[in-house]
Parts: C-alpha cells; sequence; structure tokens
C-alpha cells in the first residue's frame, strides 16, 4: 500500500477493490478487525474514518 496514513490505507483499499471488480458497490470481503489488521491500522481509527465517509456520501 502506497498511502502510510489511518485514512489512507482505507480509502486505497476500497478504491482498488472497486476497480477491480467494477463497480463502486461490493461486499468488503473482511470483517472491520480483519480489515484493519490485513492494513496495518487501529479498527477504531479505521471505522470513524470509513464512517465519515459513508456520512458524507462518498462511500464506503
Amino acid at each position: 500500500m502506497s498511502r502510510k496514513t489511518t485514512r489512507g490505507k482505507p480509502m486505497e483499499f476500497l478504491l482498488d477493490q472497486a476497480k477491480r471488480r467494477g463497480s463502486a458497490a461490493f461486499t468488503i470481503p473482511y470483517d472491520r478487525q480483519a480489515l484493519a489488521d490485513y492494513l496495518g491500522v487501529e479498527r477504531s481509527a479505521m471505522s470513524a474514518e470509513i464512517g465519515k465517509r459513508k456520512k458524507a456520501g462518498r462511500g464506503a
């Protein structure tokens, strides 16, 4: 992963998944803890960032 921030890593992952699936709508293949572990970020911080984007209507 090229982005090194708690915000950047999940967003890069989500953009990559959307690109691979050819759709902005897809199921994330991990629960939040597994995704946080995979990305190497704290689950609570990652969840907060995803929640912010979801509330703002920008995906996740």
